[in-house]
């Protein structure tokens, strides 16, 4: 039986222990009051984390960056600390005949040292982007130690 999980709460990644029913916020900043962008473990909206999950005495989780317009996806121990970036999913640009991924899907699942989710990713055809463009599904898979990309499975 699980005794704890990791969530995203109130715009905080969050550890929660089922036995103490108690929730500690992801920070290993001595004396951070959680109250801006130096806090690690604040986010500004919920759609900036996805897939946050303790798996192998690690926690992982896509996490948006929206200065370099991708995904990362990051390793840290389980007290939020020691982040290393496993692989990185870039947006793309809105320009004709462009591929973008729109967004990442809410099933993600960990297993035999894989992470294993869907992405939407729109082809731009026109200059108008509310017009000319076709999404397609995508399921993919990255290796948590290498951060190797499986893609079409």
């Amino acid at each position: 039986m699980y005794k704890q999980c990791w969530l995203l709460q109130y715009y905080f990644l969050t550890y929660y222990d089922l036995e103490q029913k108690q929730s500690y916020i992801l920070c290993g900043q001595a004396s951070c009051g959680h109250k801006d962008s130096s806090c690690s473990a604040k986010y500004d909206r919920m759609d900036d984390v996805k897939g946050l999950a303790g798996y192998k005495n690690y926690v992982y989780a896509f996490i948006w960056n929206k200065e370099i317009g991708a995904y990362e996806f990051v390793q840290m121990n389980m007290f939020g600390e020691e982040r290393k970036i496993i692989t990185t999913i870039p947006i793309g640009n809105y320009i004709e005949n462009e591929w973008i991924t729109e967004s990442i899907g809410n099933d993600i699942v960990y297993c035999g040292n894989m992470v294993w989710f869907d992405i939407t990713k729109s082809f731009i055809t026109e200059k108008d982007v509310s017009t000319g463009y076709q999404s397609i599904n995508q399921q993919l898979g990255i290796d948590l130690n290498t951060g190797e990309m499986l893609e079409n499975l």
